[in-house]
Order: structure tokens, then sequence, then C-alpha cells
């Protein structure tokens, strides 16, 4: 594979140009990669350790579009023990107000749903610092000063991908972390304020991934059925006031 050693390049643009072809040959060669994992995961290890700030966005796609293509595959101790320490050392060493935990967030929910249960043995922190994250924006739009930090959803959308993620990977295996945390239920109905931000963006993507966390977490919001329940009416107004119907 040609296109392995020249993400290994020492010209920055060759690196990009090589890792955003590779992530096109992955979307279209999928299950065939399968037996060329151990190498392809072994190169793309090697640049990360290389690669600086703005091409090491694009090894992240790489990566989460290789879990995307191989799915469970990917779940093999001695493909694991390759790319998961780098990713966790990366993620130990991001504040939680840093903005490059973006791509490395997006990329951790493709390995999430590819691994499924799998994935347990890194959940727990994973899904902590997603509560962690959440409620460090909370802060920041409360009271920036005092938090450190300007406010920004871009966290809060990611970091409800990645638990939507979790979720679709574990499956029944999410209800012991969310039987810990019962206050993610109290930090959902926080998103209604998105549209007191100083922005036109449309909202519909974070209401999707909320919607699905209920979807996915059903099993467990029956037991609390008056959080689930005022989350919903809230969910509703919010629906509403987008698309113009109060």
């Amino acid at each position: 594979m040609g296109v392995l050693r020249r993400i290994l390049d020492t010209n920055k643009r060759v690196q990009e140009a090589a890792c955003s072809a590779f992530a096109i040959l992955e979307e279209e060669a999928s299950e065939e990669l399968v037996p060329h994992l151990e190498v392809i995961l072994q190169h793309l290890m090697c640049a990360y350790r290389k690669y600086q700030r703005r091409n090491l966005r694009i090894l992240y796609d790489a990566l989460g579009t290789l879990a995307d293509a191989v799915g469970a595959e990917l779940n093999q101790a001695k493909y694991l023990d390759i790319f998961m320490p780098p990713l966790i050392t990366k993620w130990q060493q991001l504040s939680n107000y840093d903005k490059d935990l973006f791509p490395l967030l997006e990329c951790f929910t493709s390995i999430a749903q590819a691994l499924g249960p799998g994935f347990a043995q890194f959940a727990e922190p994973v899904f902590q610092r997603c509560i962690n994250l959440i409620h460090s924006q909370q802060l920041s739009k409360i009271d920036p000063t005092a938090a450190g930090a300007v406010y920004d959803r871009e966290f809060i959308v990611c970091s409800l991908d990645l638990l939507s993620g979790l979720a679709e990977g574990l499956g029944a295996g999410i209800e012991s972390l969310v039987s810990s945390c019962l206050c993610i239920w109290y930090h959902f109905p926080f998103q209604v304020h998105f549209r007191h931000d100083h922005t036109n963006t449309p909202l519909t993507y974070p209401h999707g991934c909320v919607r699905g966390g209920v979807q996915l977490f059903n099993h467990w919001v029956q037991s609390y059925y008056h959080i689930g329940a005022m989350l919903n009416m809230y969910l509703e107004e919010e629906f509403a006031i987008v698309k113009g119907e109060l």
C-alpha cells in the first residue's frame, strides 16, 4: 500500500493528501481492509506520533472512517493495543476547553460503535469525561469569568454524540454507567437553551443527539419516568419553536 508510506512522508502537504486519499479508500474498500488491519494501524499510529495539530485532525478522520468500515473486526486485543493507548494518552492531556477535543470525540464515537461491547473496558472514563464536558460548558454559559472559558456549544454536541455512540455500542451495558450518574438527565434539558445562543445556527443536530440518547436509554428512563417526561416536554417545546409553531 503505497498510500500508507505517503502518510509517513515528512512533507506536511503530502501527509494531508495521503491521509485524505486513504480515508476515501477506506470507505470504498470497507471489509476488504480487514486482512491488512495490523499494518494499517501501525502506519496510522506511527503518523499519529509525528503529525502536528492540523494533520492530526485528518488522521482522526481516517481512523474513525476505518472503524466505520471494518466494524467489529477492529475488536481484537492485538489491534486495540496498537491504537487505543496513544488515543487515551492524548485524551488525558487535553483540557475540557481545548477545541482539539472535537475531532478526538468524533473519532471515539466511531470506535465505540465499531467495538460494541469491546469498548466496555474504556467506557467509564470516556462516559464521565463527556458528562464533565457538558457540565463545564453549562458553567461557562452561566459565568464565563468564573469558568475561565467562553461557552462553546460544540463541546456539548460532540459529547452528546459520543454518549449516543457509547449507548449504541454497549447496548444494555451502558445502564450501569447511567445509573451511577443520575445527573445526566439533568444535563440534557439544558440543551433547550441553545435557542438563546447569539447565533442563528440550525438546532436540529443537538436535538437529534438527545432524542437518540432518549431512545437508546429508554429501558433505563422507564425507571425514572418523571425525568423522561420532563425531557420530552422540553424537547417538544423546542422543536415547536424551531419550526415556528410557537
